[in-house]
């Protein structure tokens, strides 16, 4: 009831989150949460999720085990057009190809500020550790 500033809440996995408690939390701290685990919470959907954009400062959102979710593709797009800077992770959101060549390249870096790239190559026996 007095906690005035969150910053880093982990949620995850928990059976009693549903949206009106996700709508409460983004409420009561929409100025000073930077990062939300919300991963594996059953009781939030679509209409929960589309809270999250009240979250200004959020720069790190987990999502994983949330396949249950309706449309989470767009609503992650939707997240990342609105609150500038947030990192998603957990949700398979983007089609990588469509990104290359555009203004939105930087999306593809990972955290070290390198794309990698997994390319095929032939297995030598030399290579092999005996």
């Amino acid at each position: 009831r007095n906690l005035e500033y969150l910053k880093w809440l982990d949620i995850s996995y928990c059976q009693h989150m549903d949206e009106w408690c996700l709508d409460r939390i983004t409420g009561e701290f929409t100025d000073s949460l930077e990062y939300l685990n919300i991963s594996g919470c059953r009781g939030i959907n679509w209409n929960g999720m589309e809270c999250l954009w009240r979250l200004r400062n959020l720069k790190t959102l987990v999502i994983k085990d949330m396949d249950h979710v309706q449309d989470l593709p767009l609503i992650c797009l939707m997240l990342l057009d609105v609150i500038p800077g947030l990192k998603i992770e957990g949700a398979d959101y983007l089609d990588m190809e469509l990104l290359e060549g555009s203004q939105y390249e930087h999306l593809m870096l990972d955290d070290a500020g390198s794309c990698p790239k997994l390319e095929a190559g032939d297995i030598k026996d030399e290579n092999i550790a005996k």
